[in-house]
């Protein structure tokens, strides 16, 4: 099931080429309206907490963060919460427990009683059939406070080969 998993979200990156040239040309989340470095420390910490439970491996911890109605948007499908901790959290884990991450922007904005948490990297990885892939990474996370603590409602992420295309 893992390697199904990072196939699926693989094939979705490489058939979504046109995704790499709008972001090359579209601003980073910190320079967007409103985005801004610590604008909302709190949430940011959430969302950095949540990236470094994914990286480590920490599935609980990663699973903590997430609220019970938390939805997971990424290569075209759209999980709840339950749904990616069943059937796709374990393959992001294992991508990128490997993965050399560079983060390129992040920011954050207050909305109404939650915040959004923006970030972009660049991402380099092995294949499950090991090939090197790099890949321009985008993330943004809704989070509202849920008795005191920032639980992440929804998660955007989107990838695409980085230029020159991976082959």
């Amino acid at each position: 099931m893992k390697s199904s998993s990072v196939l699926l979200s693989l094939a979705a990156l490489a058939a979504n080429v046109a995704v790499a040239a709008e972001m090359a040309s579209t601003p980073k989340p910190a320079a967007r309206a409103g985005f801004e470095p610590g604008a909302v420390p709190e949430a940011e910490s959430a969302a950095r907490a949540f990236a470094a439970a994914l990286k480590k491996g920490n599935r609980d911890a990663a699973l903590a963060l997430l609220s019970a109605q938390a939805r997971i948007h990424e290569g075209g499908h759209t999980q709840t919460r339950s749904e990616y901790a069943a059937e796709h959290l374990a393959a992001d884990i294992a991508f990128l427990a490997a993965a050399q991450i560079k983060p390129l922007a992040s920011g954050s904005r207050s909305v109404g009683d939650g915040a959004l948490v923006g970030s972009e990297s660049e991402i380099r990885a092995t294949s499950s059939k090991g090939k090197p892939i790099a890949l321009h990474s985008r993330e943004l996370l809704s989070l509202k406070r849920e008795n005191g603590i920032w639980k992440i409602v929804d998660v955007r992420w989107e990838s695409a080969p980085l230029e020159p295309a991976v082959k």
